[in-house]
């Protein structure tokens, strides 16, 4: 029993020991100046520096040795917990803050801390992009330069290079072709001794039947003898050619495969050629790989700044030294002369002894990508990256940052894979979420929306828990991932969510701007101006009209100190509020807003139209929209025409980022021409446009299958459109049946989507339409198809008239432009089927009444000129019955009544103009407006005389105060 006692407390005293280590778990480091060996030859140690833990897990804040060691205990945590650590001392900066991110209480690895002065690596990190900025400018310029030499010069290379190929080709070509000629001759020979062979065959079998019959058998022999020798003979030739060909096949197989080389020299040529003949081309390529270039030469420059020298080999840091010194080519060159893949290879068969150098090699290859980037070689950094994760599979920062690459390159497969590998590898929760956000930016690029989702999800709740804990570290990638996400739900139409999630994001960046400004207004500005668009969307105008215009004032404070990066942002705001009044059907400040952006858009294009060309293009689209929308569709037109021709350029020189750009213009032509019924000009865009969506949907179907779906149903509707013109036509039934089952097939998979729910309702809708469909009469279409060209000669002839003051005949024109509005009005009141088949015409009867509002405003003004006053009432009040929300035209009506004498109604509509909070006009208060109008009138001389008194009066009025 007391051996059993005995051994009883022994474990108790083991178990209690093991629960005291459990509670005091250390995590050891040394905390160095950066770059001091590789400066001083002797390691200088940071003494007295402070550390500490900054996260839930406790440990006493620690000071470092005069070896710069430290070692903070941990209680009350479990092996391997999660910490992060914070370091500091007067006047430096830990330069590997990664390397305080990641750690794992009781971790066997030593914590290595590399700090310098701050000011020190502000300025090599300004040097170093300097550096970067530099290499890639050279590069860019040396061969935009060759490439935009003298013309003649260019011209002299084609020809060179033209000759070259014409003489490799016709050389190539002039044997196999003689050999090819030879070989059909001789095969043409063989088929006619084959011929003559049969038929001496068939003739001797006919001798020698006459030659038993016959007396004369002498001579009958002698005539089969001398067939037979014949026959002999033609075979024996036909076999020498038979030979021949045999022979010249061989040397035809012998001469395809020498000429490989050749072959290759031709293709070499050709394609040599057909560069020099298309520099723009290459100019193009050189531009967007330079714009990418220089937008990571600043994260290249920052990642170069935290090398420390100390820990690398003799070949990195001579490559190293070189680069400081701007001989990028130089660096790379020697660092190109090593058979990385073998050392590796070699080094890794011997790890144990090598396994320094491996490390040493792997960050030359890494730091030898990072400047093939400064140099636009990205197939070659691609290639380095690869080695070196090759042979570093477990290294989280390289392969972290070779899938950030990629997902920059549009790689997005490989950069996911790559982004899992990574999931895979840390323990760290600060990484995970990195990770995480960054799948869910790639997936919903590929639109896999789900899943983008889930990520975005699962990112934010990681990112909130460390934001607990360390805010100063974390709020931003809180923000920066409720941003995101917020960016997915509007797009998916869940609107409230990703109102949530803005308005949150929005609420971060506001704390941070007030803490950092320097760092944070122009993010603040971006999270400002996506609420503004999120209003516009849910038809709350008024915030996102607040929204923009607060983003707006933001950005041009910023544009003011620095154009260069915020000017682009300023246009961006004007077509945000150009979208905002366009939905609001406010199509004039639409139109207002869309030339402000045009005009700063086209102003950067003329310096770099690579850069701005798109932005030009998707503003003309824009403001074709707003025209087409106002029924000015000539300009529409004009204006479409032109982003078209833009988009084309571009998408012929980087066609997968452009040609859905050109698609979406052709489908709004595709519309336009519909509404001005030529459907032959319609079906030829839209169709031009489902090619294109098509094309794209093979290579990516979740971000295309739903536009293809969009483009039948177009088309769809468009064989209605004939079919209820001509239901004799069967086939157009069929087709656009069949379009619309072809649209069906692509939405099925999306059911879930909200676009794609509204999208079946469209499908169902044109199916029922097509078997009851609204058949027009003659007198309709003609009505229908004329009125768009009465009403827009007679706008323009009496535009055109008014600016040569005939204002009688003016007003006479323009009252035969009021055909159609009149039509509208006698319709509606005397005939409700014609009417109900106007409101299911192809255009939007709501702007086409916007538009007659306007000619009757027009008419109204017209005829004060005239000194009509009562037919400007008139059509005054038309006017607003059609469109109230023109609120201009009141003006008219007020004049009117006044001039008639009519001064209590006239007095009150100016009255209610006057404190009107709607803007006439976007330059001028209403009270300006009305006043130019009375100097307009009264330099005209059509004030009445009996009218004078009361013009003073109403002008008093509107000058007080």
């Amino acid at each position: 029993m007391k051996s059993l006692n005995i051994i009883i407390s022994l474990c108790m005293l083991l178990i209690a020991n093991s629960l005291l280590a459990q509670n005091n778990i250390p995590i050891d480091g040394e905390v160095t100046i950066q770059n001091s060996r590789y400066r001083t030859k002797k390691t200088q140690y940071v003494i007295g520096a402070e550390v500490k833990a900054i996260s839930e897990a406790y440990a006493k804040p620690q000071l470092t040795d005069n070896a710069g060691q430290f070692k903070l205990i941990f209680g009350d945590v479990d092996q391997g917990e999660e910490v992060f650590l914070s370091v500091t001392y007067p006047d430096l900066r830990v330069v590997n803050e990664n390397a305080l991110k990641n750690l794992s209480v009781g971790q066997k690895a030593k914590v290595k801390v590399y700090m310098c002065d701050k000011a020190v690596q502000d300025l090599e990190k300004m040097a170093y992009h300097k550096i970067n900025k530099k290499a890639i400018t050279k590069k860019y310029d040396q061969q935009i330069t060759l490439l935009q030499s003298n013309q003649k010069n260019q011209q002299r290379t084609i020809q060179r290079l033209e000759q070259e190929f014409e003489t490799e080709y016709r050389t190539k070509n002039a044997a196999l072709q003689a050999l090819s000629q030879k070989q059909l001759e001789l095969t043409q020979k063989e088929r006619q001794l084959t011929a003559t062979i049969q038929e001496l065959q068939k003739q001797q079998i006919a001798t020698a039947a006459q030659t038993v019959a016959l007396k004369d058998y002498e001579q009958n022999r002698q005539l089969l003898q001398n067939q037979t020798k014949t026959l002999a003979e033609k075979t024996v030739e036909v076999t020498e050619v038979r030979l021949e060909i045999e022979l010249y096949k061989e040397k035809m197989i012998e001469l395809q495969a020498t000429t490989s080389q050749q072959e290759k020299s031709i293709d070499s040529l050709a394609q040599k050629l057909a560069l020099a003949k298309d520099k723009d081309l290459i100019i193009d390529k050189l531009q967007k790989q330079r714009a990418i270039a220089l937008k990571q030469a600043e994260e290249i420059a920052a990642k170069f700044a935290q090398v420390n020298l100390d820990d690398q080999s003799a070949i990195y840091i001579k490559a190293f030294e070189l680069y400081q010194q701007g001989q990028v080519a130089t660096a790379i060159a020697i660092l190109d002369s090593i058979d990385f893949e073998y050392r590796l290879k070699t080094n890794a068969a011997e790890i144990a002894k090598r396994e320094k150098q491996m490390k040493q090699d792997i960050n030359a290859l890494v730091l030898n990508a990072r400047m093939k980037i400064t140099e636009l070689k990205f197939k070659e950094a691609e290639k380095d990256y690869d080695l070196a994760i090759q042979y570093a599979k477990d290294n989280y920062d390289i392969i972290f940052e070779f899938a950030l690459f990629l997902g920059k390159q549009n790689n997005f497969n490989k950069a996911i894979i790559l982004y899992q590998n990574c999931l895979e590898l840390t323990t760290s929760a600060a990484q995970k979420a990195d990770i995480l956000n960054n799948l869910a930016n790639l997936k919903q690029t590929k639109n896999e929306l789900n899943n983008a989702e889930s990520n975005y999800l699962e990112a934010l709740k990681i990112r909130r828990q460390l934001a607990k804990k360390n805010p100063d570290a974390f709020l931003p990638d809180v923000a920066t991932t409720l941003n995101n996400l917020a960016v997915l739900q509007k797009n998916r139409n869940q609107l409230k969510k990703a109102e949530t999630h803005y308005d949150e994001a929005l609420k971060i960046y506001r704390k941070l701007a007030q803490k950092n400004p320097q760092a944070y207004t122009g993010t603040l500005a971006l999270a400002i101006n996506n609420l503004g668009l999120l209003y516009t969307i849910k038809t709350e105008f008024k915030k996102a009209e607040n929204y923009h215009n607060e983003a707006l004032k933001t950005y041009q404070k910023l544009a003011k100190k620095n154009p260069d990066a915020y000017i682009l942002y300023v246009a961006n705001t004007f077509g945000n509020l150009g979208f905002l009044y366009a939905t609001k059907n406010e199509l004039n400040k639409a139109e207002i807003h869309y030339q402000k952006s045009l005009k700063i858009h086209q102003k950067l294009a003329k310096k770099n139209p690579d850069t701005y060309e798109v932005h030009v293009a998707t503003t003309l689209n824009n403001l074709g929209l707003v025209y087409a929308t106002k029924t000015e569709l000539k300009k529409a037109e004009t204006h479409y025409n032109e982003a078209l021709n833009t988009r084309r350029q571009l998408a012929k020189k980087n066609p997968d980022a452009y040609e859905v750009d050109v698609a979406m213009t052709l489908n709004n032509l595709g519309l336009l021409y519909v509404t001005k019924i030529e459907l032959k000009k319609a079906e030829t865009h839209y169709n031009e446009a489902l090619n294109i969506y098509q094309k794209l949907a093979k290579k990516n179907p979740d971000a295309y299958d739903l536009a293809v779906a969009r483009s039948n149903i177009n088309i769809g509707i468009l064989f209605y459109e004939k079919y209820k013109r001509n239901t004799t036509k069967k086939e157009l039934k069929t087709k656009g049946l069949t379009l619309l089952q072809n649209a069906e097939t692509y939405l099925t998979k999306y059911s879930n989507i909200p676009t794609v729910q509204k999208y079946m309702r469209l499908i169902e809708r044109c199916k029922n339409a097509f078997e009851n469909p609204n058949v027009l009469s003659d007198k309709q279409k003609q009505f229908i198809e004329q009125t768009f060209q009465v009403i827009t000669y007679y706008q323009a002839r009496a535009d055109s008239l008014f600016k040569i003051q005939a204002y009688t005949q003016v007003l006479q024109e323009y009252k035969k432009s009021l055909i159609k509005a009149t039509l509208v009005d006698s319709l509606a009141q005397n005939d409700k089927t014609v009417a109900h088949h106007l409101s299911k015409n192809n255009f939007p009867p709501s702007a086409l009444r916007a538009k007659y509002a306007q000619n009757c405003g027009n008419t109204s003004w017209y005829a004060l000129f005239a000194q009509e006053y009562a037919t400007a009432q008139q059509y005054a009040q038309k006017g607003l019955a059609l469109d109230a929300s023109q609120e201009w035209i009141k003006t008219n009506l007020a004049h009117a009544l006044l001039f008639q004498k009519k001064y209590k109604e006239a007095e009150a509509i100016y009255l209610a103009l006057k404190n009107s909070s709607h803007k006439l006009s976007e330059e001028k208060t209403n009270v300006q407006v009305l006043l130019q109008d009375f100097k307009d009138l009264e330099a005209a001389g059509v004030i009445p005389k009996e009218s004078q008194e009361d013009v003073e009066k109403i002008r008093a009025l509107l000058e007080e105060e």
